[in-house]
């Protein structure tokens, strides 16, 4: 007879306990619990060490986002987004245009939910002012649908170096006769974003403080050489980019002392676009005409009324001062002849420089070949008086005087008590 030693019994299929004599498996005593407690306790003590920077994050995020554009694939360019939570919100990892328009994703295609509705236009505008107040040295075109880069050499009196771009000509501009003062949409954008967000944004309103050299302009009519002298100023009034334009003429006075009724018409035709022009017509500023004849006909200075463009939103003024007659001097002859002098000044208001296609702005711009009629501002000549910009420019002037005379007077104080320090520690 054959005996089995079952050493644990199974029971409706669950598993019994084993009996008190099987020794199969060791026992854990007390001992084996208070040495596994001891080490767990030892374990949890051990901090964690801090996580290690990784030299990628310490690029400056345009650097990165130069980095990326590199990078076409878009799962490669997911893969290089997604290795960290600051360089996801650096660039993400879609393009830049789908977070502003939001038509569609480009890696599938599929359109948005409408629960994902597009974006107003308003809320584009803002979301791209949070990208240019984001990275200071870009600033949006509208035109290119894209960031350009802030130069060093952006100014109006540096047009000529700086970097070609189409949009700088299709955006508007106003010019003088040589060229040497060019005043684009992004330098108006620039000067006001410094003035609204910090000098780091743009370019400060000195780029627009512009004196030409004496230039000697020949009236073809009344074969007459004139000299003239330009200057433009520009200030920046609740937002709005304000612009004057001084144009000063020296007029030789003929030996009738009487100038000719036909010198208005030929001045007309050398005064530069910057001071008379706007994209409507050819024509200039309505009423300018007229003023400018009856000053020059006048035999005693006039000081001209302030008149308001019915095209663009420009305040002129002519005024017209005539010099004494010469002198004789000891041998007779006459020293010094007179002189007319005539000053035409302008104030613009170029607008808030946020869109190339406002009508503020584009009303004062060149016409080049463009047809007649199409570039009115009436919005805003609606909202204006004769002789408003021009006191709000004034006004923003002398209250820069003060602040400049106060910041003089500060500097001066503070010298006088450093050199009284000084002689104190002298005694």
């Amino acid at each position: 007879m054959i005996e089995f030693k079952i050493p644990y019994l199974r029971s409706k299929g669950n598993r019994s306990l084993r009996p008190h004599s099987y020794s199969g498996l060791p026992q854990r005593s007390d001992y084996d619990i208070r040495n596994v407690e001891a080490l767990r306790k030892t374990l949890t003590s051990i901090s964690t060490p801090a996580p290690q920077s990784a030299p990628l994050l310490k690029l400056p995020v345009e650097l990165i986002q130069h980095i990326s554009s590199y990078l076409s694939d878009i799962s490669t360019l997911a893969s290089f987004s997604l290795t960290s939570r600051y360089l996801y919100h650096a660039i993400g990892t879609l393009p830049l245009s789908t977070h502003m328009d939001g038509e569609s994703l480009p890696s599938t295609g599929r359109a948005l939910s409408s629960t994902q509705s597009r974006p107003s236009r308003a809320e584009r505008r803002e979301r791209r002012e949070i990208l240019e107040r984001a990275f200071p040295t870009r600033w949006y075109c509208a035109w290119c649908d894209k960031f350009h880069v802030q130069e060093a050499t952006t100014s109006p009196k540096l047009f000529n170096y700086e970097t070609k771009r189409a949009c700088a000509s299709f955006n508007s501009y106003l010019h003088d006769d040589k060229n040497e003062f060019v005043l684009c949409y992004h330098h108006v954008r620039l000067a006001v974003n410094r003035h609204l967000w910090g000098p780091e944004y743009g370019i400060g309103l000195d780029a627009f403080a512009y004196t030409s050299s004496p230039t000697r302009r020949t009236l073809w009519a009344r074969k007459m050489d004139v000299s003239a002298i330009l200057r433009t100023r520009a200030r920046v009034v609740e937002g709005r980019f304000l612009l004057n334009a001084t144009y000063s003429i020296t007029i030789p006075t003929p030996s009738s002392a009487k100038l000719p009724r036909s010198l208005a018409k030929s001045l007309l035709a050398i005064l530069p676009q910057i001071l008379v022009g706007h994209r409507d017509s050819r024509e200039p500023h309505t009423g300018l005409f007229a003023c400018l004849d009856k000053a020059l006909l006048s035999p005693v200075p006039k000081l001209g009324i302030v008149r308001l463009c019915c095209v663009c939103a420009t305040d002129f003024a002519v005024d017209v001062y005539h010099s004494p007659p010469g002198k004789r001097n000891a041998d007779g002859q006459i020293v010094g002849l007179p002189e007319t002098l005539l000053r035409i000044s302008v104030w613009r208001d170029l607008g808030n420089g946020r869109n190339p296609f406002d009508s503020s702005w584009r009303a004062h711009g060149e016409i080049g070949n463009g047809k007649e009629g199409f570039a009115q501002d009436l919005w805003r000549l609606a909202q204006l008086r004769p002789g408003a910009i021009k006191e709000a420019f004034e006004k923003e002037q002398e209250e820069q005087e003060l602040k400049d005379e106060s910041i003089k007077c500060w500097i001066w104080e503070q010298e006088v008590l450093r050199r009284g320090c000084k002689e104190i520690a002298r005694l």
